[in-house]
């Protein structure tokens, strides 16, 4: 089965969770949410995401700001300060 059209309702409903939530503008959230894990896993229909709420897979996502000139981070914090920011020490 085709769930395409499924997946295009609930990503765009998560683009405007990811906006509103952080205060960006859609294009910006637009390539966080792409850049997301998330985003490969509701690529895959094996994974099941297009049967969950837009609020679920928003939550999955995990963003948080960190530092004052507004980072946006991932789940796997620690592997993010270590590859891009080069921080030995995970932010709390």
């Amino acid at each position: 089965m085709n769930h395409t059209p499924i997946k295009i309702l609930l990503i765009s409903d998560v683009i405007r969770l990811i906006s509103n939530k952080y205060k960006i503008s859609l294009r910006e959230a637009t390539d966080m949410y792409y850049s997301s894990k998330v985003s490969k896993m509701m690529a895959d229909d094996e994974c099941g995401l297009y049967g969950e709420s837009a609020l679920y897979i928003f939550s999955l996502i995990g963003l948080r700001i960190i530092l004052t000139d507004i980072v946006f981070c991932f789940p796997c914090l620690e592997v993010y300060q270590k590859r891009v920011l080069g921080e030995s020490e995970a932010v709390p």
